[in-house]
């Protein structure tokens, strides 16, 4: 009798202890995100102090993932992100982007920066439009005479 008692018991743990495991592993017994909310005034805030480049706010940061805020009031450089998918809405302003073809005089590796976009696609941007640059793919956002102030939304996602 114990036998069979024992051998039964014992699947029944061994499914007790998967079910913790994989709801463990989903996430669930992770605390949750805490709630985040900026207004677009408060995103103008952040991104609006004097500086020679971009500022930069960052709202989220997680290992795969991060979500960031940026104001230009110059145009940008040429930039390469090996391993980043960029998701991106503009909220202020008018620009350029220019995009594919190769770069001439860029550093660093990886996450690249400089020179000069060769055979690139350009079109123009608006408030409210939105665009996905793949990971492996020069861009370079400019902005258009008379613009000051040019304010975007980057989601970024490691591929």
């Amino acid at each position: 009798m114990i036998s069979k008692i024992l051998p039964a018991a014992a699947g029944m743990l061994a499914l007790s202890v998967s079910a913790a495991l994989a709801q463990a592993a989903g996430g669930h017994a992770a605390p949750p995100e805490p709630f985040i909310y900026h207004s677009d005034g408060d995103l103008q805030g952040m991104t609006s102090k004097p500086t020679l480049g971009p500022v930069l706010s960052v709202l989220s940061d997680h290992e795969n993932y991060f979500v960031e805020v940026v104001g230009r009031t110059k145009s940008g450089e040429p930039e390469f992100h090996s391993h980043w998918i960029d998701y991106i809405i503009v909220q202020h302003g008018e620009g350029t982007l220019t995009y594919g073809g190769t770069d001439t005089g860029a550093t660093g590796h990886g996450e690249m920066r400089g020179g000069t976009i060769n055979g690139g696609k350009s079109m123009d941007l608006h408030p409210g439009d939105y665009f996905e640059m793949p990971a492996g793919v020069w861009h370079q956002i400019s902005l258009k005479p008379g613009t000051t102030a040019f304010r975007y939304m980057v989601i970024k996602i490691r591929q």
